[in-house]
């Protein structure tokens, strides 16, 4: 729309100029030009003075108005093809979400064997590292009543039938572990026991209503020119 507006004002200023100059050669002046009727020669050349003078100012704002549309396409363009590349980056990204599959074997009464295996998709040759967390089933928890568990403690709290054993490779706390260089179809395992009863429940109820809660995994997952990717309270499935 710029350059269609330049190039409308750049045919009317020619178009006034080729008539001034044709009437300035002809000493013919009639009311209808632009400037006052002069029949001298010096009215003549004065007018071609301001002609000229014209002419250069046309010069000038159609160089400024070209300059400006110029600007503004190069930056549009830039604009557009900062876009078109989010757009395929976020697509890539997406398609390459990690998927595990995440099993619980038994060891004995109090204990089982977390596995983690990175399963796809196709196309993510591997992972520099992952953080699995073991999540709240109640996202957001607070405090509820007064005198009760601080909001601290809820966050430190385990809400789930077992917990990371400190003793094992990679375990960070009761709640977090992980593991570096995952790669596909490599299992992943750590060790979990039960979870006691915080000092604010009766053990009875606590084991009686979260010993059969499933066991909820986040998985945090890294990798050099990514952003990173979390896989979100995946269940685990108990064997």
């Amino acid at each position: 729309m710029i350059l269609a507006a330049v190039h409308l004002y750049s045919r009317r200023c020619a178009s006034i100029m080729a008539t001034l100059t044709h009437q300035a050669a002809r000493g013919v002046w009639s009311e209808s030009s632009y400037w006052p009727v002069y029949r001298s020669d010096d009215a003549v050349v004065f007018r071609l003075v301001r002609v000229d003078t014209y002419a250069s100012m046309t010069v000038s704002i159609i160089g400024v108005l070209l300059t400006g549309a110029a600007v503004y396409w190069s930056w549009r363009n830039a604009r557009h093809a900062g876009t078109k590349a989010a757009i395929e980056t976020h697509r890539q990204h997406a398609e390459l979400t990690p998927v595990f599959r995440t099993t619980c074997h038994a060891q004995n009464k109090h204990s089982v064997l977390l596995e983690l295996m990175l399963a796809g998709p196709v196309g993510l040759d591997g992972l520099d590292r992952v953080e699995a967390m073991l999540a709240d089933p109640v996202p957001d928890r607070q405090p509820v009543i007064a005198g009760g568990p601080t909001q601290q403690e809820l966050d430190d709290q385990v809400w789930g039938p077992y917990r990371f054993m400190l003793s094992t490779t990679g375990v960070v706390s009761h709640r977090t572990a992980e593991a570096q260089d995952v790669r596909p179809n490599t299992p992943i395992r750590f060790r979990l026991e039960q979870t006691p009863a915080p000092h604010w429940a009766i053990p009875a109820h606590w084991a009686e209503f979260y010993g059969r809660k499933p066991v909820l995994v986040t998985l945090d997952c890294y990798k050099d020119g990514f952003n990173p990717w979390r896989v979100e309270r995946q269940a685990v499935v108990m064997q």
